[in-house]
């Protein structure tokens, strides 16, 4: 196979707030545990150790964010780096959720809303990575392993959490058409609050809309049947997870992987964890092979019919 024009999306806030990788997952949160981080060193270190890999380069931020002029300077260094600052659209913010002292935010629709809009300013890239501003992570082996299975979003990671399939998103890549259809997704909807489990739900509703009665899952309970279907659909079918070694050396908002970081993720399934069907528990085997036969896209108009009256009968017991 041809290898593909690479592009490398650089996205996020240059003020980044939040935990790093060394005190992620602990208990409690401090104020003083909350690191107020500028990612512009983060930002030129990847470019310094990664830029000549790729055709293009973009830098997607907010126009409410201030760069120094010394980091402008240093940018225009790179012969294929853009810096490109977007308005914040209205309502991109889910909801906030006090942890101790510290007031965090759900963004995760801004975030798919900067990815979306970074993604449109590739004009030759075919293939793209996403990284965050304020992280630190091995590109070389991302890029490696990603073009390894094209076809596919490469992710950071699979996991379970309360019968929901997730998928982590610090990094993700694809080519440029899936990732646009991907970003734009899950910058328009909330099925869940949690921004590693909403991708797969809006993301699969419109993939596989023939697996979903009516025209998505508006008034469904979010962890049907169908629902779970989908999930399982996109998370075998149209994610992969890369190496466990990129999530295990995250530099993030300057610090260094703790010990306690690397442990604390042990739980997630990895590239070294393939295939994921066997670790995944919210169906086993052969329940799977069960509802796959009545939701696949190619069923036949009597299971199709059957699936239809199934579904009808099951909604009139829950009015009964």
């Amino acid at each position: 196979m041809q290898m593909p024009l690479l592009g490398l999306l650089i996205q996020g806030p240059l003020i980044s707030i939040g935990r790093g990788s060394n005190n992620y997952g602990a208990l409690g949160t401090r104020e003083d545990e909350i690191i107020n981080f500028n990612s512009e060193e983060a930002i030129l270190n990847n470019l310094n150790k990664y830029s000549s890999r790729f055709i293009e380069v973009i830098i997607s931020t907010w126009s409410d964010e201030v760069l120094t002029e010394s980091f402008k300077k240093k940018i225009e260094e790179f012969k294929n780096v853009k810096i490109i600052s977007f308005d914040k659209p209205p309502n991109s913010s889910f909801e906030s959720k006090m942890y101790g002292d510290f007031l965090w935010n759900n963004n995760q629709l801004l975030q798919y809303s900067g990815c979306y809009q970074g993604l449109q300013e590739f004009y030759e890239a075919e293939f793209i990575f996403r990284i965050r501003t304020d992280q630190e992570i091995d590109v070389d082996l991302f890029v490696e392993d990603s073009l390894e299975n094209p076809e596919k979003i490469s992710v950071p990671a699979i996991h379970e959490a309360n019968q929901h399939l997730c998928m982590d998103d610090f990094y993700f890549s694809g080519t440029k058409k899936k990732l646009l259809q991907f970003c734009k997704a899950c910058s328009e909807k909330i099925y869940h609050r949690a921004p590693q489990i909403n991708p797969l739900y809006v993301y699969g509703e419109k993939r596989y809309k023939d697996s979903i009665q009516g025209t998505g899952f508006e008034g469904y309970w979010i962890n049907s049947i169908e629902s779970r279907v989908v999930s399982f659909k996109v998370a075998t079918l149209d994610l992969i997870p890369v190496s466990k070694n990129i999530y295990n050396a995250i530099i993030w908002r300057g610090e260094e992987p703790s010990e306690h970081w690397k442990n604390f993720h042990n739980y997630k399934l990895f590239k070294e964890d393939l295939p994921i069907e066997k670790s995944i528990s919210i169906f086993s085997s052969d329940q799977y092979k069960i509802i796959n036969f009545f939701y696949s896209r190619n069923s036949s108009i009597f299971i199709k019919l059957i699936k239809y009256l199934l579904s009808r009968f099951v909604l009139k017991l829950n009015n009964s």
